[in-house]
């Protein structure tokens, strides 16, 4: 069966983005490596955390993934003194999640290093260029809050090398 121009051109938009997210975590992925010592994983944690969450839970579910992944990543983030967790009073089973000052230190400068290192991958694209790309990327999910700069990137592999 043939496909449609309509199917062919939409195939094409969604190997295009396919091919961008790659490009866009390799950029991401390598700045809070060497800028940081950050895993995508982590900084996708902190925003979270950085966006309101307090509890793993809501924390997996808002990055779709899976609790005990979450729960590593958070015991990471607890040892470099990032994030905070203290029991719930109300439920001694829960704990209560916060960013530290150094936590939100983190969060600032991965934004300020992702935000430079995806300007300077790509020189040629005009900031007037790129905040119409992303203006009509967004029309595509107009349901989907777009993500916090520290979370541009889809969930990592679970085999990404710790720091």
């Amino acid at each position: 069966m043939e496909l449609s121009e309509r199917q062919d051109a939409f195939l094409e938009l969604a190997r295009s983005l396919l091919r961008l997210e790659r490009s866009f975590e390799g950029v991401i992925d390598d700045a809070l490596r060497q800028e940081l010592r950050l895993t995508l994983r982590e900084s996708f944690v902190l925003g979270a955390l950085d966006r309101g969450q307090t509890r793993p839970g809501g924390v997996a579910s808002a990055l779709n993934l899976a609790p005990p992944t979450v729960t590593r990543t958070l015991e990471r983030l607890v040892a470099r003194g990032a994030v905070a967790r203290t029991p719930d009073d109300d439920d001694r089973r829960s704990v209560s999640l916060r960013l530290t000052d150094s936590g939100r230190t983190l969060v600032h400068e991965a934004r300020r290093t992702l935000s430079q290192a995806l300007a300077d991958a790509w020189p040629e694209l005009s900031t007037d260029r790129a905040a119409d790309l992303a203006e009509g990327l967004a029309s595509l999910a107009p349901n989907v809050d777009p993500p916090a700069p520290s979370a541009l990137a889809g969930p990592p592999d679970p085999d990404e090398v710790p720091q």
